[in-house]
């Protein structure tokens, strides 16, 4: 996330042409995809965890009637 942080300073700061500035933000692409990859099976365990935590309340309550 830092070097995120750093590659958008960096971008708005430093990079003066348009090349540079392409191939600043190619780089802040790339980590953002890199987060993404390494975040997901993190929010897959996290719902599988929600789902249990969910599932034996809502068996005791059972269908909803009315």
């Amino acid at each position: 996330m830092q070097t995120i942080l750093r590659s958008v300073k960096e971008h708005h700061l430093f990079a003066k042409g348009k090349d540079e500035k392409r191939q600043v933000l190619t780089r802040l692409l790339t980590e953002v995809g890199q987060l993404i990859v390494q975040t997901r099976p993190m929010v897959a365990r996290l719902v599988q965890s929600r789902d249990r935590v969910t599932q034996a309340p809502t068996a005791t309550l059972g269908p909803c009637t009315r």
